[in-house]
C-alpha cells in the first residue's frame, strides 16, 4: 500500500529560520532524520519567536514526516496535530489539507480505519472544488481505506476519481501511485494479468519521474504475481532492484515488505532455511511497529515454513500468533463507522450543492421582481395616457352596458367560484392520499433498510468465519513442495466450488515410500470441508502414527475409524440409505523399484505410458470408505503395477468429469478427461495442467439456458505425477 505522508516547503521566514529548514529537508532525504529534526527543532524556536506561523506549519509538517519515516506513530500524531493547529490560525486551506492528510496516513497504518477515513473525508471536503492533484491524493486515500475493507467496488471508484484528475493535470506521481492501487484491487479479484498491466503502468510513471520509493513499491508488487505466474527469475531481479533502493532510502517499511517477499519467492524455490531468515528479518522490522498486516503474514509464512521441515509445535505457535493478530485488526463496528462517514461526506457535498442552487435561485427571482416592477410602472403609464385619449368613448360605452355587464359578470363568478371550491376538496384529498402513501412508503424503506443492515453483519460474520475454516483446512493439506520435491514434473489441480472444498488431497513420504491420496467426501462447501478435515486427520493417524504403506489397508482403517467417528449404523439398523462418507483413492510408489500400489473406493487411477501412450485404468471397489447401502464390507482389493520412465500417473475426483457445459449444456465426462490427458501426455505436467483448465473453462464458457456460463456445480481435483 502506498504511503501517504508528504509535506511541501512554503517559501517565507527569516533566512537563518530558513536555512535551518532547508538544510533539515536535505538532511531528511539522504536517510540522517536525526540531525534533520535537530535543524527542524532551531528553525522551530526562531519562528517562534517571531511569531512566523507559517514557518511554524512547514517545520510541524517535516517533523511529523521523519518520525513517520521511522515508525515513531505517537510522535507523528503530535507534530501533525501541531500543523493541523496552528493552520487554523493562519487560515491556510493548503497546510489544512497537508495536516489533515498525513494524520489520516497514521491511523492508517495503525489499521484504525475509522478515524483514517474521517481524516481523508476532511481533506478532501477542503480541496472539494479546486479538482486538482490535493483533492486527486485525497480520493486515493479514502480508496485505500475501501481496500483495506475488501469493500474492492467502492475502493476503484475512489481510484477511477484520482486517475481521471491526474490525467486531467498531466499529475504523473499521482497517477503512478493510483495505477499501483488498481493493480492491488484487480491483484485481490484474483485477475493477475490485468493486475499486472497496472502495475507496469505504475512503474513506467514513477521512472519519468525518478521516485525511488514508488519504483520499489512497483517492483515489490509486479515480483508478487510473477511468482505467482512461476516466473522466478524474473521476481528475483525485481525483488533485488526493490531491496537496493530500499537499503539505500533506508525505508524501513516498505524493505520489510521486500523481505517478506523474498522469503515467500524462497519458499516456491523450496529453499526453506533462506526462507524462513526472510521471514525473521522482516518480522524485526516491524518489532517495534504497530504494522499488524505485516505481522500476520510473516506468522502464517514462519507456521508453513515450520510445517514443511516438520516442527509441528512451533508451527502451531506461529499460527496462534497469527490468528490474534487477525482478530484485532477490524471489526463491524469500525466498518459501520467508516460507512457511515462515507455517507456524510457524499450527504454534505449534495447539500452544498442545493443551498448554492436555492441561493442562485434567490438570484433569480429577486431579479424577476425587479423586471416585473418595472413593467408593471411602464404598463400603467401607457394606461392612464390611453384612459385619457378615450375617456368620453368608454364613459358612454360602460353607462350603456353597465347594467347587462354586471349580470353576466356575477353569474360567471359564481360558477367559477363553485368549480374552485370543488377543485379544492379534490386536491385537499389527492393531498391527503398522497402524504398517507408517502408515510407508508418511508415507513417500508425503514424496515427494508434495517433488514439490510442486519443480513448484511450476518453475511460478513458468516463469511469470516467459512474464510477461517478455509485457512485451517488449507494448513491441514501438506505444502505441494513436498510432492515437487520427490515428483519435480507433478501438479495439484484443486478448484473449489465453495470457500471450503469437500474434495482434499494429500502425501506423505518416508523411507523412500510415496503415499498420495486424492478424496472426495460427502456434498461440498461447509459440510464436504468438515468432512475432508476428518480424513485428513484420520489419514495422517494411519499412514504417520501407524506407519501402514499398503493403500488397501489404508482404506480399511481408515473406513473402520470413519464409522466409529460418525456412529454409523447399518442399513438393516437404521431404515435408511446411509450415504455419509468419501470416495478415495489411494497409491503407494517405491521411488526406486518404480513399483505402484493401488487400491480405490469409487474412485479409479489412470496410467499413461510414455512410450506407447497407452491409458491404462486401475479400477475401484464399488464401495465409499464408511458405511455401505448393501452393508458390505469386504476388504479392499489391492493392484500392483510396475511404472516406466516418463509415465504419466493421475489421480481425480468426479467434480471435473461430472461439469455442465458446453454448445448442449451435457457433463464433460470422463472420456473427454481421458481426450485431453491422452493428447498431451507428452508434455511437461505444467502443460498438462495448463491444457486440463482450458478445456475445462471453455467447456463451462458456454451459455446456459439463461444466455450466461455455466456455473460449477462441485469440487475439482485432480492430481499428476510424472515418474522421472
Amino acid at each position: 500500500m502506498s504511503v501517504f505522508a508528504f509535506s511541501q516547503a512554503k517559501s517565507g521566514g527569516e533566512k537563518t529560520a530558513k536555512e535551518y529548514f532547508i538544510s533539515g529537508n536535505e538532511l531528511r532525504k539522504s536517510g540522517n532524520q536525526e540531525q534533520a529534526r535537530e535543524n527542524y527543532l532551531k528553525a522551530e524556536e526562531i519562528y517562534k519567536n517571531k511569531k512566523d506561523i507559517s514557518g511554524l506549519c512547514n517545520v510541524y509538517s517535516a517533523l511529523g514526516n521523519s518520525y513517520y519515516s521511522t515508525g515513531d506513530y505517537e510522535k507523528a500524531i503530535r507534530y501533525f496535530d501541531l500543523h493541523y493547529k496552528n493552520a487554523l490560525i493562519n487560515n491556510s486551506s493548503e497546510d489544512k489539507y497537508l495536516a489533515q492528510i498525513n494524520l489520516g496516513a497514521v491511523f492508517y497504518d495503525l489499521s484504525e480505519y475509522e478515524k483514517a477515513m474521517g481524516y481523508f473525508v476532511n481533506a478532501a471536503e477542503i480541496c472539494e472544488n479546486k479538482k486538482d492533484k490535493n483533492l486527486s491524493f485525497a480520493y486515493t486515500s479514502i480508496g485505500n481505506v475501501c481496500y483495506a475493507m475488501k469493500k474492492y467496488d467502492e475502493a476503484i471508484v475512489y481510484y477511477k476519481k484520482s486517475i481521471d484528475i491526474d490525467q486531467k493535470i498531466n499529475n504523473t506521481a499521482g497517477l503512478a501511485k493510483s495505477l499501483n492501487n488498481m493493480g492491488s484491487v484487480y491483484q485481490s479479484f484474483e485477475w493477475p494479468d490485468v493486475a499486472l498491466k497496472y502495475f507496469r503502468l505504475s512503474l513506467e510513471n514513477e521512472k519519468k519521474i525518478k521516485n525511488e520509493e514508488g519504483i520499489a513499491e512497483s517492483c515489490n508488487n509486479i515480483a508478487g504475481i510473477l511468482m505467482h505466474q512461476e516466473k522466478y527469475d524474473e521476481a528475483a531481479e525485481m525483488l533485488d532492484q526493490a531491496e537496493e533502493i530500499n537499503l539505500k532510502l533506508k525505508d524501513s517499511l516498505s524493505l520489510a515488505w521486500t523481505y517478506l517477499k523474498k522469503g515467500e519467492l524462497n519458499k516456491l524455490l523450496v529453499n526453506e532455511d533462506q526462507a524462513q531468515a526472510y521471514f525473521e528479518k522482516s518480522l524485526e522490522i516491524c518489532k517495534n511497529k504497530s504494522l499488524l498486516s505485516l505481522k500476520q503474514e510473516n506468522y502464517f509464512q514462519l507456521a508453513s515454513s515450520a510445517e514443511l521441515k516438520g516442527e509441528f509445535r512451533d508451527a502451531y505457535k506461529y499460527y496462534k500468533m497469527a490468528l490474534e493478530i487477525g482478530d484485532s485488526i477490524f471489526d463491524q463496528n469500525t466498518e459501520l463507522q467508516i460507512t457511515t462517514l462515507q455517507v456524510k461526506y457524499e450527504t454534505d457535498k449534495k447539500i452544498k450543492e442545493i443551498e448554492l442552487l436555492n441561493s442562485r435561485k434567490e438570484i433569480d427571482d429577486l431579479k424577476l421582481s425587479q423586471l416585473k416592477e418595472k413593467n408593471l410602472k411602464t404598463n400603467m403609464i401607457l394606461t392612464s395616457v390611453s384612459i385619457v385619449l378615450g375617456i368620453i368613448f368608454l364613459l358612454a360605452m360602460l353607462l350603456y352596458y353597465q347594467f347587462r355587464t354586471k349580470q353576466k359578470l356575477n353569474k360567471k363568478l359564481l360558477s367559477i367560484k363553485a368549480e374552485i371550491i370543488q377543485q379544492k376538496e379534490e386536491i385537499e384529498a389527492q393531498r391527503d392520499e398522497i402524504e398517507a402513501q408517502r408515510n407508508n412508503i418511508e415507513l417500508q424503506k425503514n424496515i427494508a433498510t434495517e433488514q439490510k443492515e442486519k443480513i448484511e453483519a450476518q453475511k460478513q460474520y458468516i463469511t469470516s468465519g467459512i474464510e477461517y475454516a478455509a485457512r485451517i483446512q488449507n494448513a491441514m493439506m501438506p505444502p505441494v513442495e513436498i510432492l515437487k520435491k520427490y515428483f519435480p514434473d507433478s501438479f495439484i489441480f484443486y478448484h473449489p466450488k465453495d470457500i471450503v472444498s469437500g474434495d482434499f488431497f494429500w502425501f506423505h513420504n518416508d523411507n523412500r515410500t510415496m503415499v498420495v491420496a486424492a478424496a472426495d467426501c460427502t456434498g461440498h462447501g461447509v459440510p464436504g470441508g468438515s468432512m475432508s478435515m476428518l480424513g485428513l486427520t484420520y489419514l495422517s493417524d494411519v499412514v504417520s502414527g501407524e506407519n501402514e504403506k499398503s493403500p488397501d489397508l489404508i482404506l480399511n482403517k481408515l473406513r473402520a475409524k470413519v464409522i466409529e467417528i460418525l456412529k454409523q449404523k447399518s442399513a438393516a439398523e437404521s431404515g435408511l440409505s446411509v450415504k455419509d462418507g468419501m470416495d478415495m483413492s489411494v497409491v503407494s510408489i517405491d521411488l526406486d523399484s518404480k513399483i505402484l500400489l493401488y487400491a480405490g473406493a469409487n474412485n479409479p487411477v489412470w496410467i499413461i505410458r510414455a512410450k506407447t501412450g497407452e491409458l491404462i485404468e486401475l479400477n475401484p471397489d464399488k464401495c465409499p470408505v464408511g458405511i455401505h447401502y448393501l452393508d458390505e464390507y469386504k476388504p479392499f482389493n489391492l493392484a500392483k503395477i510396475q511404472c516406466e520412465q516418463d509415465d504419466c500417473i493421475f489421480l481425480f475426483s468426479d467434480g471435473l468429469a461430472d461439469q455442465f457445459g458446453g454448445p448442449k449444456g451435457k457433463k464433460f465426462k470422463y472420456q473427454s478427461f481421458k481426450n485431453v490427458l491422452i493428447e498431451n501426455h507428452t508434455k511437461s505436467m505444467l502443460q498438462q495442467k495448463q491444457k486440463l483448465e482450458e478445456a475445462i473453462n471453455g467447456w463451462m464458457n458456454f451459455p446456459d439456458h439463461s444466455g450466461n456460463p455455466h456455473q460449477q456445480i462441485d469440487d475439482i481435483l485432480v492430481i499428476g505425477i510424472k515418474i522421472t
